[in-house]
């Protein structure tokens, strides 16, 4: 056959008798010419004398010597059944031998084929010759469904369990043995695994589209060094049938093959992430952020940069990053500085292939890398904790500004209007509280005096001794205040608060400028008896009430998520108290306030890109508390690293490596908080809700929808 080639194959060879044996096959495969009988004759023969180890030197002979010894000989038998199937070739005078040594060598070697012709049945040497001549043609007849296959992808699937089956045949692994057949059918079975993949559009088809393409054009390589008739007059056809398939699925989609690379710039063609490029010998990755447009996929895609010598060193010029599906990715090269610079320019090489197109494609893009700030004290910003999750106060407390100023609002009003904030636990309800009444005082015309009272101080578990304590302190607090020479009634709080609305009257009486703001935070922590129904609550509550009728006092109530609880059972008698729930930071609203609360603690230093703040947001959901503590973390990261400009992607890194460092007492207000219940009653509530997050956070973690079905254990 035209093209074959006399090598074998690396996989094929087996020593000096399996040349001979492809040797043969490759004489077959010739163009057919006056000699050619003669090539085949000597390519036979020498495929017998070899395996007597060259003791005779013709056919005939060698043929008697294997017969005889019971030589095992099983590619010689192969090979002489396929010779018989050659019209003429037994015939010439190089091959006269003893017809019956041909018959015994095939029988004993190949017991499969002959049954298969059913020459080992009583009959005539020359009766069982004949049969044995018409085996080859017989057995290749069942491998036709492999050089028979569709040229599509549909065909090809379908035909897989008939192709299998054929190579699979014991006769047909007996006789084609010596001619590849284990290899041609591993072969097939991985080129229809590769098709198949291709049915169907999956997320990985152009990395499948490209391995397939790759593949055939190693099976093609394998045709072309083999000699093998299997390989040669069924294989290849096969092989040429699965690369037009692939060709179809090229030009079907060769619309959708095409992508194209942009670089993510900002400004022209600037990084928006800036480097320490005045440090000098500081190692530094300089991530150039891209994006494939698609729809199809960038394959074998390089980006390659050219620079500055003097000022850098890139240990890694050129990338290689393989299959690029459509979507974003960035380049990291990895750079030493070696002179200070306040910037720096790089010429990225971006070169991809495109399915079914043979040209690559290229794309350059000149790049700007700006410097920071060389300025920031980064020993002294070791010691720092800029996003304190304690309470807030004074300049500590940023954002808020429009609840700050209506709730600071109250408290200027005459007479003062008392409110109460609640929501949820760590959303900055007390530092707000307190940043209103900073607000009052600044605005006020009026000397405001202000005092701030956390329940856990006065808690006791009396509670008649709690009551006792209030009484004392909110006493204390206005008599400070008061002239010396005032006359102070004698002041008792055995069970009531009443004697507190006697001295604020007698305040108003004597300093009427004065005017006072009461926080009690932690309210939703009272005693049980102070707010269930009783003689002791209702007094308490009557208390109360009777404070926010005085004009000079602004009472404050801060609380949680049980503050509704509480309020429903006493709160007919605190209808003056104006309700004001706080909660998270609202992107439409607050968005300028929320970026206050990330950038204002380290604007001196670090500087906060717009997208790490959107970052921050979305992780948290606007939650200040949270947000507070991953500020921290990429703080903390940033200090570290010695790196003060902060992108999405600082962010996710830090997030990613202090993720398991964070308390799980940091998110338990998130099952123990809101259980409008008595205390004694909550537990079975809060094992249901912790139990039902970790279902949820299970089934997040497994992917797909989370749902009642996805969070089941």
């Amino acid at each position: 056959m035209s093209g074959a080639s006399d090598n074998v194959s690396s996989e094929a060879k087996g020593g000096p008798q399996a040349e001979c044996v492809y040797g043969f096959e490759a004489a077959l495969g010739r163009e057919r010419s006056s000699s050619w009988i003669d090539e085949v004759a000597t390519a036979l023969t020498k495929v017998m004398v070899v395996r007597t180890d060259s003791k005779v030197t013709t056919f005939g002979a060698a043929l008697e010597l294997i017969s005889r010894d019971r030589i095992p000989c099983l590619p010689e038998a192969a090979v002489l059944i396929h010779a018989l199937s050659i019209d003429g070739l037994m015939d010439h005078n190089d091959l006269e031998c003893d017809q019956r040594f041909i018959v015994e060598v095939c029988e004993r070697n190949l017991p499969e084929v002959a049954q298969f012709t059913g020459s080992t049945d009583k009959r005539q040497t020359h009766d069982k010759l004949a049969l044995l001549a018409g085996a080859h043609d017989r057995i290749v007849a069942s491998l036709r469904p492999l050089s028979a296959v569709a040229s599509d992808i549909d065909g090809i699937v379908a035909s897989r369990q008939q192709i299998l089956s054929a190579l699979n045949n014991g006769v047909v692994k007996a006789y084609c043995g010596p001619f590849d057949v284990q290899q041609v059918r591993t072969r097939v079975d991985v080129v229809i695994k590769k098709v198949t993949r291709l049915a169907k559009e999956t997320e990985t088809f152009w990395d499948d589209l490209s391995d397939a393409e790759s593949y055939l054009r190693d099976q093609r390589a394998y045709v072309d060094q083999s000699s093998s008739f299997l390989v040669r007059q069924f294989f290849e056809p096969f092989v040429v049938a699965a690369s037009n398939a692939i060709e179809k699925i090229i030009s079907s989609t060769r619309g959708r093959a095409k992508t194209n690379v942009t670089a993510r710039t900002v400004a022209g063609s600037a990084l928006q992430k800036r480097y320490p490029l005045h440090d000098v010998g500081r190692d530094i990755s300089l991530v150039i952020p891209l994006r494939s447009a698609g729809p199809g996929v960038a394959l074998n895609l390089n980006v390659r940069a050219e620079y500055d010598r003097n000022q850098l060193q890139i240990e890694n010029e050129l990338l290689a990053l393989g299959n690029v599906v459509p979507g974003d990715f960035a380049a990291v090269f990895v750079a030493k500085v070696l002179s200070a610079s306040t910037g720096a320019e790089l010429m990225i090489t971006v070169t991809w292939d495109e399915a079914g197109h043979a040209e690559s494609r290229e794309v350059i893009f000149l790049i700007e890398v700006n410097a920071q700030s060389a300025n920031v004290d980064w020993a002294s910003l070791e010691y720092q904790h800029p996003y304190s999750t304690d309470v807030a106060k004074g300049e500590a407390f940023v954002g808020r500004a429009d609840q700050v100023k209506a709730l600071g609002n109250r408290m200027l009003r005459q007479p003062m209007e008392p409110f109460f904030v609640s929501g949820q636990k760590r959303i900055g309800k007390t530092s707000l509280a307190l940043a209103a009444a900073e607000f009052a005082r600044a605005h006020s015309p009026s000397s405001i005096h202000v005092q701030y009272l956390l329940w856990g101080k006065i808690a006791h578990d009396d509670p008649r001794a709690s009551m006792h304590e209030l009484g004392e302190r909110v006493a204390s607090f206005i008599k400070q205040t008061l002239p010396r020479e005032t006359i102070i009634p004698e002041l008792t709080f055995n069970g009531s608060l009443a004697s507190l609305t006697r001295l604020a009257e007698l305040a108003f009486e004597v300093r009427p400028d004065l005017k006072y703001v009461l926080i009690l935070d932690e309210f939703d922590e009272i005693h049980p008896e102070l707010y269930q129904q009783g003689n002791l609550a209702e007094t308490f509550f009557a208390n109360l009430r009777a404070l926010t009728t005085c004009e000079n006092l602004c009472l404050v109530l801060v609380g949680g998520e049980n503050m509704p609880f509480i309020m429903d059972r006493q709160g007919q008698k605190l209808n003056k108290l104006i309700p004001f729930r706080l909660d998270y930071f609202s992107r439409d609203r607050e968005w300028d306030d929320f970026k206050t609360l990330v950038r204002k603690p380290t604007e001196d230093s670090i500087y906060w890109h717009e997208d790490a703040v959107s970052e921050i947001f979305n992780l948290t959901n606007g939650n200040p508390y949270f947000a507070k503590i991953v500020c921290s973390s990429v703080f903390q990261n940033s200090v570290r690293e010695h790196d003060a400009d902060i992108t999405l992607q600082e962010v996710r890194d830090s997030l990613a490596s202090n993720i398991q460092a964070f308390d799980v007492n940091s998110f338990a207000h998130l099952w123990m908080d809101g259980i409008h219940k008595p205390p004694a009653e909550r537990e079975p509530d809060v094992l249901r809700r912790s139990r039902t997050l970790v279902a949820l956070g299970r089934a997040v973690r497994r992917g797909g929808n989370v749902n009642l079905a996805s969070a089941r254990p």
